[in-house]
């Protein structure tokens, strides 16, 4: 019970401190009831995982832009760029000294307006009809991701391109020294020297 208390109290303390900071106020919902301004809110645990706090910003009742995710004791475990609720844009996920163990980039493959339409029959009249149903949106990591180890240290890297994994054998990005196999670029035309000519430097 003490414990709840404190959590409680912590809560009220660190959105007044917000509040402060912002010059606005906070959890703000506007006439239809639809989320807006900055918030901060408190998530219970959910399968295991515990429970944690989240702030960022809502507009029209979808996170937008950068939101951040702290455990109770106050530590960052994660900031991740939200387009129309969905991810997409950098992400950072840190341990628990603080340290960057992943970092990269998600991209949401469809807008979260995007619907279709499906063939309806009605089963009494035989009448046929387009209903328009909502599409399926997913967020997917797209270009570099970095995973560290829990010294934020000897990074490996990986690209992917709309979610899939760059295929093996192309060339890994960390290593960017020129082999012997590697075509020389050719020289551009003011980089060659002219007829009878040698070339400076």
């Amino acid at each position: 019970m003490k414990k709840i208390l404190l959590l409680f109290l912590t809560c009220i303390m660190v959105q007044h401190l917000y509040a402060q900071i912002e010059g606005e106020p906070l959890n703000q919902v506007d006439g239809k009831g639809l989320k807006y301004g900055f918030w901060i809110e408190q998530m219970p645990g959910v399968r295991g995982e515990k429970s944690f706090s989240w702030e960022g910003r809502y507009r029209d009742g979808k996170k937008n832009g950068v939101w951040k995710k702290y455990t109770n004791s106050g530590d960052l475990k994660c900031s991740e760029t939200f387009k129309n609720d969905m991810l997409d844009g950098p992400a950072k996920y840190y341990n628990h000294d603080g340290k960057v163990v992943t970092e990269g980039s998600y991209l949401a493959i469809t807008q979260a307006s995007t619907t279709d339409s499906v063939r309806m029959v009605d089963p009494q009249t035989g009448v046929v009809s387009w209903q328009p149903v909502p599409v399926q949106v997913e967020s997917v990591k797209n270009g570099l991701w970095t995973v560290y180890d829990d010294e934020g240290k000897n990074p490996i890297r990986e690209y992917y391109k709309r979610g899939e994994l760059a295929p093996e054998g192309m060339p890994n990005i960390q290593d960017t020294t020129p082999t012997s196999s590697t075509p020389k670029q050719k020289a551009l035309p003011h980089e060659m020297a002219a007829p009878g000519k040698k070339k400076k430097g």
